[in-house]
């Protein structure tokens, strides 16, 4: 097995750019996790190399098997960079490189939330990494390791998904694979929940706190700001982005402050089951930090609504009241 060191990889990116960080990161933390797996439970490894192709291999074979992230691999193809200028051969540089014998050579691609590359080519219009890496000397297959379905259009490729690994990884008694499982889980990367016979009250609930938390917010009238017109569900949580007046609302763009359900998984015990208030990392008033607690993603204010408060009272208004008084005594100071 090729002697790398995860540590020394992961090391390398931390400067780089942050929308590829989560993928550089997933690459080099899998490929550990799958050294991890052949040395201490080589049949959980065997289950996840089959993903891959590496079907019915020995024991033998598998203390053999080669590993390398970003190996570099030329393909002498005439290519055109963006001067339009032929270039005889162009680098390729796969996320993993898997091999048992040189001569077939499996590579994958991580994907997170990107989508595929594309590159030009002098004879054909364009063509994505897929092909792209399926012309490599030796290439047996090309699979994608994604947390989406990404349209894959050649027969020979593979999709493998994110849930797939975590689905083989959840019953390892193991700290680092129980570690592992909990940053999968993190980044909505982890198992598929079945939707039962709940699901439909679980809707009502839901509209019922998206109206009053849009109620108890036109009523606490914080000038400046208003809600994004769009509620939405992700990482962060249920509830809506805040814009300043002058903004536009957008599905898609996320903007510097959240209020509603916490799912943020550090220190979830703390903020489980509260309505809270979030900043973004780069938003944040280094004047108003006391008053919050750091995540990663940004930052939550220490004082928040529980959940089980609101439930308490008798009635909507009194619930939209409670939220209200909430939003003028601590959300309101925290945007002046």
């Amino acid at each position: 097995m090729v002697n790398s060191n995860y540590f020394i990889n992961a090391y390398k990116y931390v400067k780089t750019e942050e929308s590829s960080q989560l993928e550089n990161f997933s690459t080099e933390t899998f490929v550990f996790i799958l050294k991890y797996l052949i040395k201490e439970f080589p049949e959980y490894a065997k289950k996840i190399l089959s993903l891959f192709g590496f079907n019915n291999i020995s024991n033998d074979d598998i203390n053999n098997i080669h590993i390398e992230t970003q190996k570099s691999f030329y393909i002498p193809e005439n290519f055109v960079d963006i001067n339009k200028i032929p270039i005889k051969q162009k680098e390729a540089r796969p996320d993993i490189a898997i091999w048992l014998n040189s001569n077939e050579i499996i590579l994958i691609e991580v994907k997170v939330d990107a989508g595929l590359n594309w590159y030009t080519l002098q004879n054909k219009s364009q063509i994505d990494q897929i092909e792209f890496y399926s012309n490599i000397k030796n290439c047996k297959d090309v699979y994608v390791l994604s947390k989406h379905t990404i349209d894959i259009n050649y027969p020979n490729n593979k999709l493998i998904r994110w849930f797939n690994i975590y689905e083989i990884l959840k019953t390892i008694n193991s700290f680092i694979i129980k570690e592992y499982l909990y940053f999968l889980e993190r980044n909505n990367m982890g198992e598929r929940l079945k939707i039962d016979n709940n699901v439909l009250n679980i809707l009502d609930k839901i509209k019922a706190l998206d109206n009053l938390l849009k109620n108890s917010w036109e009523a606490a009238n914080i000038k400046g700001y208003k809600l994004n017109s769009y509620s939405f569900i992700n990482e962060l949580g249920f509830g809506y982005f805040i814009l300043k007046n002058n903004e536009k609302s957008s599905a898609a763009k996320e903007f510097p402050y959240f209020i509603g359900i916490n799912l943020i998984a550090e220190n979830k015990e703390k903020y489980a089951n509260k309505i809270v208030f979030w900043v973004s990392a780069d938003s944040i008033d280094i004047k108003k930090k006391d008053s919050f607690d750091y995540f990663e993603c940004g930052y939550i204010s220490k004082n928040n609504i529980e959940l089980s408060e609101l439930i308490k009272l008798d009635s909507v208004d009194e619930q939209e009241k409670a939220l209200r008084d909430w939003l003028i005594k601590e959300v309101m100071p925290l945007l002046e």
